[in-house]
């Protein structure tokens, strides 16, 4: 009789052992489907949250027109009596340009349209321009706006008349959108191979008019098509599809 039982004893122990390691597995597979399912989450939610960080192109551009002396004051609101954020030029002597003083410090929050200090240029997107104040995204990454009195050193254009002015304009290279005869989607295709060189002539909502710009040739754009007249879109809600040159 005692052997029977520690056969049978035996027996149940490696039974238990069994289903343990079962339940183990069995434990280790539910974790790990949730893990990637967690992980799935995640990225549509990062992805979700970097499209609607998309920044607001707004009504138009703020150019700065600083020199040495200048002073910028941004407040959180028109009404408000002390700025909230200060920069200040100076002749940096080291680079023989103007720059801003502590420029690495001002970079946390500090990211405009432009930022080309060599070339005097320095332009802010525009959501709100009224009589006095202007509402500017002074960080294109986060979408953080704040308020900049109107001066002598403002100057807003709206996005036709700031593109019209552009040394030239291109399509995003990975946006694959047609040069189209009239500003439709079902209009005609203008054939078009080699590198963009445009110009923008006029603007009809979310689509520029643009042409072969003067300066462009066959050995700089490798091709041999002269547009006189054509139309592709420059912006999808908030989302540029095209780049501008401000100088060559």
């Amino acid at each position: 009789m005692r052997i029977i039982f520690i056969i049978l004893t035996t027996i149940l122990t490696v039974l238990a052992a069994c289903n343990q390691r079962q339940d183990n597995r069995y434990n280790k597979s539910i974790d790990s489907i949730a893990t990637e399912i967690k992980d799935t989450q995640d990225k549509v939610f990062k992805s979700n949250r970097l499209d609607s960080l998309e920044t607001d192109l707004g009504l138009g551009l703020v150019s700065i027109n600083f020199d040495d002396k200048t002073t910028l004051n941004f407040y959180s609101t028109p009404n408000d009596k002390k700025a909230i954020r200060t920069i200040q030029f100076f002749n940096d002597k080291t680079i023989n340009s103007w720059n801003i003083r502590d420029l690495d410090k001002h970079k946390e929050w500090l990211k405009p349209e432009i930022l080309w200090l060599d070339y005097s240029q320095f332009v802010f997107r525009c959501l709100t321009n009224n009589d006095s104040w202007l509402n500017i995204v002074v960080n294109n990454e986060t979408g953080e706006t704040l308020w900049l009195k109107k001066s002598d050193l403002t100057t807003f254009k709206n996005w036709e008349n700031y593109l019209t002015e552009m040394f030239g304009v291109a399509r995003l290279p990975n946006q694959q959108q047609k040069i189209r005869v009239s500003p439709t989607d079902n209009s005609d295709e203008i054939i078009y191979k080699g590198q963009d060189c445009f110009q923008v002539k006029s603007m009809k909502g979310e689509w520029i008019e643009i042409f072969t710009a003067d300066y462009c040739d066959e050995s700089y754009t490798d091709s041999k098509t002269k547009i006189k007249s054509g139309w592709i879109k420059w912006r999808q809600g908030n989302k540029l599809l095209i780049e501008y040159f401000t100088t060559s």
